[in-house]
């Protein structure tokens, strides 16, 4: 019942879809950025910028990713009670504003971010795939980038392939 609330709540966000992820997982996504996924009632997992990741480890709201321990930007959180469920509402959102800000949602009524070109008839120009967040974090390679070298959404985004 609590990932029912979670996937309501989030999944009425503009541009947020959500779709099947890696070992039964439902993972929430705006495009081809994933916000955070579920593991069922029990467990979410996210990818957070290495600054945003360690003031949450701080404030006690997420834990090391358990396939991923080592990884400052991966991060879980156990789903207990209500008060867990809103907080990973909120930690989704989190990621949310972050790539809405910076890509926008996919809906009509978004202007395209800057340096993106209109969606309606111009292609985004392609970056190299090692570009950065302005804190160090590694940005998701340009849709363009070749597929051998894009790492998946569930993997470390600090090893590379």
């Amino acid at each position: 019942m609590t990932a029912e609330r979670i996937r309501a709540e989030v999944g009425s966000w503009p541009g947020v879809a959500t779709q099947p992820g890696n070992f039964g997982a439902t993972a929430f996504v705006v495009g081809k950025r994933e916000l955070g996924h579920l593991h069922g009632d029990r467990t979410a997992h996210f990818a957070f910028p290495k600054r945003v990741a360690t003031e949450l480890r701080e404030q006690g709201r997420v834990g090391p990713h358990p396939v991923f321990p080592d990884s400052v930007g991966m991060a879980a959180r156990s789903i207990e009670s209500e008060a867990d469920v809103d907080d990973v509402i909120a930690l989704l959102r989190l990621n949310y504003d972050r790539i809405a800000a910076r890509y926008g949602t996919g809906g009509v009524s978004d202007p395209p971010p800057a340096g993106h070109g209109s969606a309606m008839n111009e292609k985004p120009e392609p970056k190299p795939d090692n570009q950065q967040d302005e804190d160090g974090t590694p940005r998701p390679p340009h849709p363009d980038a070749d597929p051998a070298t894009t790492p998946d959404v569930h993997g470390d985004p600090e090893t590379p392939i």
